[in-house]
């Protein structure tokens, strides 16, 4: 598949993904930081372990397909990046916002579970 092709799809995904967001939270979810009275920390880790989790979802879901070894392969290696990627990053943000809760830095309201 050419880049193009992959670029063109990401572009659409990322305005769905906005028109989504503006639907859901309006125009303080647009603002660049975000709605400013909610944790934006406690949000991306929430992102980051839904996104580990579609990671292994996926791995699953391939493993069915009765893909060629090779395409096999290279579609699981991407879904163990992914799991991997989204792991460090969530721990990375909680050690971050835990040592700015530490210093008794408001973050605003964690997003409702």
């Amino acid at each position: 598949m050419s880049q193009e092709t992959v670029l063109r799809e990401y572009r659409a995904r990322r305005a769905r993904e906005a028109a989504k967001a503006l639907k859901k939270y309006g125009l303080l979810g647009q603002m660049l930081g975000g709605d400013p009275d909610r944790d934006v920390f406690d949000y991306a880790i929430n992102e980051e372990t839904g996104l580990g989790r579609y990671a292994e979802m996926m791995e699953y879901r391939i493993r069915g397909m009765g893909l060629p070894e090779t395409l096999l392969e290279e579609a699981l290696s991407v879904c163990r990046q992914v799991a991997a990627s989204a792991s460090r990053h969530a721990i990375d943000i909680i050690n971050v916002r835990q040592k700015l809760l530490r210093r008794g830095i408001v973050l605003g309201k964690p997003e409702a579970v």
